[in-house]
């Protein structure tokens, strides 16, 4: 029983220390040599996400790309009236949790 106790124990504090990284590298320095000029940063990917909400009135398709509105399409179902657009706000994302998805609506008058 002893003999476990300090078995768990040792293999807790090799665990641990194997962990830790022995010594951290001096800020501004690189951690590792780049190769040359081979090596290029990629773009983080951001999520995309296609959202439809569809009542008996309109539907309604969003495109959001990181979190962040980038287009609002809304069809009328009752009546003649055309698709429209409506432009996101450009300071939206802001702290309070509004996304200002209330902006201007655009009407395409003709389509080629």
């Amino acid at each position: 029983m002893r003999a476990a106790f300090l078995f768990l124990t040792l293999c807790l504090a090799a665990g641990t220390a194997a962990a830790q990284n022995s010594t951290p590298p001096p800020s501004g320095a690189p951690s590792q040599p780049a190769p040359s000029g081979t090596q290029e940063k990629k773009p983080i990917e951001q999520r995309v996400e296609q959202i439809r909400v569809e009542d008996g009135g309109s539907r309604v398709d969003e495109l959001r790309k990181g979190g962040r509105t980038q287009s609002i399409t809304v069809q009328p179902k009752v009546g003649d009236m055309p698709a429209y657009q409506v432009l996101p706000a450009p300071n939206q994302g802001r702290a309070d949790g509004n996304d200002n998805t209330n902006g201007p609506r655009v009407w395409d008058i003709k389509k080629f």
